[in-house]
Formats: C-alpha cells, sequence, structure tokens
C-alpha cells in the first residue's frame, strides 16, 4: 500500500528469500485498557476505571498508542506515584485538558521532539 514500513518489509523480504506474515490486531475494547491499567499500577480494576475512561477515549483503544499515552502521562508528571498514599495517583483535569496527536505517530513525534539535541542527532 506504500506505507514506508511495507515497502521496507518487502525488501527484507526479498533479500532474505522468507515471508512475513502480518496479524492484524484490532483496537482494545475499554474493559481490556482498564485491566491493562489496573495491572501496570498494581490496583484493583474499580479504582483504576476513571483513568481508564479518559485513556480510552483519547486513544480509541489503539493498543500502541495507549501504551505510548500512558507512559507520557508519566513522563509529564500527570500519573504519579505518592509515597504518602503508597499507589499511584493522576490529575484527571490536566489528562483531560491534554492536547495530544491524533495518531501513534504524532505521539511518537512530539516525544522525540522533547529529547536534547546530542540524542536526536545520534537518531539521524
Amino acid at each position: 500500500d506504500g506505507h514506508p514500513l511495507q515497502v521496507m518489509l518487502g525488501k527484507v523480504t526479498e533479500a532474505v528469500g522468507s515471508t512475513v506474515e502480518t496479524i492484524r490486531i484490532g483496537n482494545m475494547d475499554q474493559d481490556t485498557v482498564n485491566v491493562l491499567l489496573s495491572d501496570a499500577l498494581h490496583m484493583l480494576p474499580r479504582l483504576t476505571e476513571p483513568l481508564t475512561r479518559i485513556v480510552y477515549y483519547k486513544t480509541d483503544g489503539n493498543g500502541m498508542f495507549v501504551v505510548q499515552f500512558f507512559q507520557s502521562l508519566c513522563d509529564e508528571g500527570l500519573l504519579t506515584f505518592s509515597l504518602m498514599s503508597r499507589r499511584w495517583e493522576w490529575d484527571i483535569e490536566g489528562i483531560n485538558s491534554r492536547n495530544i496527536a491524533d495518531d501513534v505517530v504524532g505521539l511518537l513525534t512530539t516525544k522525540m521532539l522533547k529529547l536534547d539535541t546530542a540524542t536526536l542527532w545520534g537518531l539521524k
């Protein structure tokens, strides 16, 4: 379909003489996202439901987007571990007001642009 990843996989297949199997994975439903978040935060699913609702709304359950968005919440201090309460806490209003990219590539690009110059140069 002309996507750079498809083109690269085609070249690898030709060079190696093997086949690449494509596995299509659909988006997760809200319950599955909640299981993922509650497991990652070591909290009961009923306690992570408010966070799950917003993560699901912002990512539409796209697995890679959920993981990247979730990581960005930690990076930006919107999801933090409280030593006082000994559990994870999040800023629902901050997460709600956060402008996010419309897709995974946009989110990753935004994260990469926050890297220091030396790291960006190394990635080139």
